[in-house]
């Protein structure tokens, strides 16, 4: 076999102990999984808030009150003939007695047949494409023409939506903060255990008169593979959790549950996401081996 044919394989200047490089893979790719987790969570969150914004703006639930048994359908029926006079664009549709009934029955049963006396079964009539004003005019029509209604228009519960989607996604940034953080952490520390293995022949990098920058470049480029490698493996393991928990929670049949399908953006965001990851690990392995290579006087 000729030389040429026979190339042995170059070693590294550095070499590797990936024994002991081990538990800083086992935590960075955790500390990618839990930020790429969290990147998601908040893109969904506020996605999922604003189509819910969406659906909710211009609707609103009219609740028909002093009803009786002989009076109800006779009301209702006026009820939606003075709203089509009064706000002609407003949609407005009659709750089915089956769904009025679902929502009193935790208070009564489910025998909505037999109601005790006094007790009438509402009439609901959900508004929509409808604005602030014309819920106003709405309201003034039924005073005037002596029905007692009550219009909500969603504008508590909106709120407390509001405030739970922004907690969702100021929690979310701060894990994902956290997570930099840790990674961070994590690769100083590999750096400088790292380096005290390599003292040696670090040493006899300065003697020959190596500069501080070269021997820095040399845990930068293993901090940027190791970290482009964690981020890529934890980004890939969030999304493969995102899928088993969408398959464990099934379907939503209502439309209330958050939609946990990821976009295209989303998983470009997640490719920045590693490319940060990586860029972060490199910046910590090159401050902190200079600031050794610096404190331990090994070059002049």
């Amino acid at each position: 076999m000729s030389a040429a044919s026979h190339k042995s394989k170059a070693e590294p200047l550095l070499p590797i102990d990936k024994a002991a490089e081990r538990p800083l893979w086992v935590v960075l790719i955790i500390m990618a999984f839990l930020a790429a987790l969290a990147l998601l969570s908040a893109r969904m969150g506020d996605r999922n808030y604003s189509a819910l914004q969406s659906e909710l703006a211009g609707t609103a639930t009219l609740q028909l009150k002093g009803l009786t048994p002989n009076n109800r359908l006779d009301i209702a029926q006026q009820a939606l003939s003075l709203i089509e006079t009064t706000a002609p664009n407003v949609n407005a549709q009659r709750v089915n007695d089956a769904d009025a009934a679902a929502l009193i029955e935790p208070w009564i049963g489910s025998n909505v047949n037999n109601l005790p006396s006094g007790i009438t079964l509402p009439v609901l009539i959900s508004l929509s494409n409808s604005t602030a004003s014309e819920r106003e005019a709405l309201a003034r029509a039924f005073n005037a023409a002596a029905i007692s209604a009550v219009i909500d228009d969603h504008s508590e519960w909106s709120s407390d939506l509001t405030r739970a989607s922004r907690a969702f996604t100021i929690g979310s940034y701060l894990i994902l903060g956290l997570t930099f953080f840790a990674g961070t952490a994590a690769t100083i520390f590999s750096v400088q255990s790292a380096m005290s293995a390599q003292s040696k022949t670090i040493a006899v990098f300065a003697q020959v008169g190596t500069a501080d920058n070269f021997i820095a470049r040399l845990f930068i480029v293993r901090a940027i593979k190791v970290g482009a490698a964690a981020a890529i493996i934890g980004a890939l393991g969030a999304l493969l959790f995102l899928a088993l928990f969408r398959v464990l929670r099934g379907p939503s049949e209502n439309g209330l549950l958050p939609s946990l399908t990821p976009t295209l953006f989303d998983i470009v965001m997640l490719g920045a996401l590693c490319l940060v990851f990586a860029l972060v690990c490199a910046v910590a392995a090159g401050v902190s081996a200079k600031q050794i290579l610096s404190r331990s006087r090994l070059y002049t």
